[in-house]
């Protein structure tokens, strides 16, 4: 994709001019494709859905924990493998490994639980 400023010249054509068939390239929207996030939305955005503030604030938090989750399963391994695996404890491997487990079910369960629950009414 060529991205055209206001300063570009017009676009040629891209087949030659001795063709029958010619195309051009159409213009590009004055748009921009991506934005700054704008806080007067997020709040309008909270404004709007004040109805709803119970349901919306469980999701929230819901998305906050969830995201925090998932890179915690990655920090969890990591430590596994350089703590008690490095060394050879295995006591400790089995502990580590059933916390992971316990994290693992969790993260699951509760993304399962913002899908089932998305549908009841709060």
């Amino acid at each position: 994709m060529i991205f055209k400023t206001k300063d570009d010249p017009p676009l040629r054509p891209i087949m030659p001019t001795n063709s029958l068939v010619q195309r051009q390239q159409e213009d590009e929207d004055n748009e921009p494709d991506k934005l700054p996030l704008d806080w007067d939305l997020i709040r309008r955005l909270f404004t709007y859905t004040n109805a709803y503030s119970r349901k919306r604030n469980i999701l929230f938090f819901l998305t906050l924990i969830r995201s925090l989750q998932l890179p915690a399963l990655t920090l969890i391994t990591s430590k596994i493998i350089g703590g008690p695996v490095a060394h050879g404890d295995y006591r400790m491997v089995l502990m580590a490994v059933l916390a992971y487990g316990i994290l693992a079910i969790a993260t699951d369960s509760s993304g399962n639980a913002w899908r089932w629950n998305s549908a009841s009414k709060w």
